[in-house]
This record gives C-alpha cells, structure tokens and sequence, in this order.
C-alpha cells in the first residue's frame, strides 16, 4: 500500500475515533473540554483527509496522462 494511501487510511481511523469520543462524551461525561478537543482533533484530521485526497488525485490524473 502506497505511503499517502496508508496516511489517508490512518487519518479516516483517528477521525473516526475522535468521533466516537465526541458521542460518548456527549452522553456520559458532558465535560465541556473533552467535546472541544475532540471536535478540534476531528477538523484538522479532516482536512488533512482532503489535502491528502487531493494529492492523491492529482497524481492519479498525472499518471492517466503519462499513460
């Protein structure tokens, strides 16, 4: 598996997980800090996903061109 695809594949996880931390706060905890962190950890692996996917599909459209 391509380094940028594993990267891409790790951020959808860590994302994934940082989601559910959000949802059981929300319903057990309701502490304040844990649901801001987590958000925050949820937008900056989101747009890290969204550059990475971007690299990945301008290097796609580069290697169909070279073809």
């Amino acid at each position: 598996m391509p380094k940028r695809t594993r990267a891409y594949i790790i951020t959808n996880i860590g994302a994934l997980v940082a989601m559910i931390v959000v949802v059981i706060n929300l319903f057990t905890f309701k502490e304040m800090w844990i649901l801001f962190t987590a958000v925050a950890a949820m937008i900056l692996l989101a747009a890290y996903a969204i550059r990475e996917k971007r690299k990945l599909k301008q290097k796609h459209t580069q290697n169909q061109g070279s073809s």
